[in-house]
């Protein structure tokens, strides 16, 4: 998964978290974004919802609050995503 400020800059150290429902443990894992703003996990097959975690959440960034969709992971696939935060 790629995390990117708009103009596709590397948002760097984001806590990521992936989960099947809002609000529960993240079951899917906990991430760390690098320096070219990717997280990488090793999940079973199913959709997850993506978090961020707002006690390190960059404060010149916008905290998507709305639903975000599900990421559909399939077995056997290298399943990616890029979500693009907005600037405040």
């Amino acid at each position: 998964m790629s995390v990117l400020r708009e103009g596709d800059q590397p948002v760097q150290n984001l806590e990521v978290d992936v989960a099947e429902k809002a609000g529960q443990p993240p079951e899917g894992g906990v991430g760390e974004t690098d320096d070219k703003g990717v997280a990488t996990f090793y999940i079973k097959p199913g959709n997850y919802y993506i978090f961020f975690n707002s006690n390190n959440f960059p404060p010149d960034l916008k905290y998507p609050v709305e639903k975000m969709t599900p990421v559909k992971v399939e077995e056997g696939k290298i399943n990616q995503a890029t979500i693009i935060l907005k600037s405040k």
